[in-house]
């Protein structure tokens, strides 16, 4: 039989204790490493994993004690993968006697929001003849969730389990994917029940505004406020026998801003977090790779670049930026104004990429002429359509007042999509020192796109018809904008 493992809150002063031994910060392998020796785990503890099978239990306690003195602002990620005190940690070093105080040891174990409402904790969870939890008052047996020994919450590991799936899950199966998975645990004998029932009394006291909707008895789905993307959310450190790339990930990191969405909506429970504790909690899930020595600023410019572009092409912004440095998502607060100016706009660029199928091919060149000096082209002109070898239009592309990179562009007013041996064309026709760009109304076949890349030949750019519409709305070119953001044809 195994050695007990312990929980995550026997780490928390060992951790503090050795980061107080490190000012200058330590890796995380080594804090792992550290501790068990420190605290003597055995081989067979060390060895453990979580049911996931994605990584050792003590790893993942230690990483989520770690999280307990972040919530308490004792320390920081100071960059990928290397955890520091902070100045108030610092501070507290001063009156540190070898025990964590009592009052800061109940703030840093105690589970967050893991306990059910205080107007339900006397429901019970009954099945009904339907499959799904009957909400009933139970005087005599109250239903109580265990704390668990990790610190994701019910609602926190479904959100994850049901983003990862994309689909309807029964609450049964989504409570034998969180066990699996390890990410919330509980030594209660009806843990579905108790899954069940969260999600449930969620729905029932939060209505439209849950994270959660029910599609049919005992089964849920997230509400419109569903994650984007899907990622394995462990704290996932690198393997050496696993197959990585340079950045040292057995999986492909997500960008600033989708790791922001990611981190807002599972973790965030409706309420803005400071983008810089976004990047924290980010950093230490792992969802970013970067080696910027200012993660935190380029998070904050990523939110601010992304939001901006998105009002510019008319779409509506997935972040809401409130000042200070606090950041939400828009969806949490969307009004029936908000979804008819998205529905009404997104049916205004459909309408121009039909209208781009019924101009002349002429007209329609000219039209990518103007979006390429839109976009910092210069010395642009539309070739002779008699003698252009397969080339439309030509430029410079000007950044900065630095770097100039002569293009050769084809447009194609297609329906069907670009296939390899329209790239091979466009290569083949470029000039001295010049790049190629293929614009279309259509897309481009995974052929096209694999050739388009072929790292041993010049490379040629692809502009699809959805990006192309976006870029035309972005720089006023065939539609207008209204002070409501609201687009219309022009």
């Amino acid at each position: 039989m195994a050695d007990e493992q312990p929980t995550f809150d026997a780490y928390i002063a060992p951790l503090f204790e050795l980061l107080a031994e490190h000012p200058e910060g330590l890796t995380t392998k080594q804090a792992y490493d550290k501790i068990a020796t420190r605290i003597g785990l055995t081989e067979s503890q060390c060895e453990e994993l979580l049911p996931s099978g994605h990584q050792p239990v003590h790893h993942n306690r230690i990483g989520w004690a770690h999280d307990r003195l972040k919530r308490a602002g004792l320390s920081h990620s100071v960059k990928r993968g290397t955890w520091a005190l902070t100045p108030q940690g610092r501070a507290v070093l001063d009156h540190y006697d070898g025990t964590v105080p009592d009052d800061l040891a109940e703030a840093l174990a105690r589970p967050r929001s893991h306990e059910l409402p205080e107007d339900v904790v006397a429901l019970g969870a009954l099945q009904n003849d339907g499959g799904q939890p009957a909400l009933v008052e139970s005087p005599d047996e109250e239903l109580v969730e265990e704390a668990p020994t990790e610190t994701f919450t019910v609602a926190e590991a479904t959100k994850i389990v049901l983003a990862d799936a994309g689909e309807p899950l029964h609450y049964a199966e989504i409570t034998r994917r969180i066990m699996d998975r390890g990410l919330w645990t509980t030594d209660g004998a009806t843990p579905k029940a108790t899954v069940g029932s969260v999600l449930a009394v969620d729905i029932k006291n939060k209505g439209e505004a849950s994270d959660f909707m029910r599609t049919k008895p005992g089964y849920y789905d997230l509400n419109r406020d569903g994650l984007e993307s899907t990622s394995e959310v462990d704290i996932i450190e690198p393997d050496d026998t696993a197959d990585t790339d340079a950045t040292g990930l057995s999986f492909d990191p997500f960008s600033f801003t989708d790791a922001a969405e990611r981190v807002l909506q599972v973790f965030a429970d409706r309420e803005p977090m400071h983008y810089r504790d976004i990047t924290d909690r980010a950093l230490d899930l792992r969802l970013l790779a970067t080696e910027s020595t200012d993660p935190s600023s380029t998070m904050y410019t990523s939110l601010h670049q992304e939001t901006k572009r998105r009002k510019n092409r008319g779409d509506t912004p997935r972040f809401d930026l409130l000042g200070d440095g606090m950041v939400g998502l828009t969806r949490w607060n969307q009004t029936g104004l908000t979804a008819y100016i998205e529905a009404h706009n997104e049916n205004v660029r459909r309408r121009l990429h039909d209208q781009l199928h019924e101009m002349d091919p002429t007209e329609f060149e000219e039209l990518v002429g103007q979006l390429l000096v839109a976009l910092g082209f210069v010395e642009v002109h539309v070739t002779t359509r008699q003698n252009d070898g397969g080339i439309d239009v030509r430029g410079t592309l000007v950044v900065g007042d630095v770097i100039r990179t002569r293009m050769a562009v084809q447009v194609k007013r297609w329906k069907s999509n670009i296939q390899t041996p329209i790239v091979q064309q466009v290569r083949g026709s470029l000039g001295s020192h010049e790049q190629g760009l293929i614009i279309t109304t259509s897309d481009f076949s995974a052929g096209a796109r694999k050739e388009a890349e072929r790292p041993d030949a010049v490379p040629v750019g692809l502009m699809d018809g959805e990006q192309l519409v976006k870029l035309l709305v972005e720089h006023g070119l065939g539609v207008e904008k209204d002070e409501l953001n609201l687009l219309r044809l022009g």
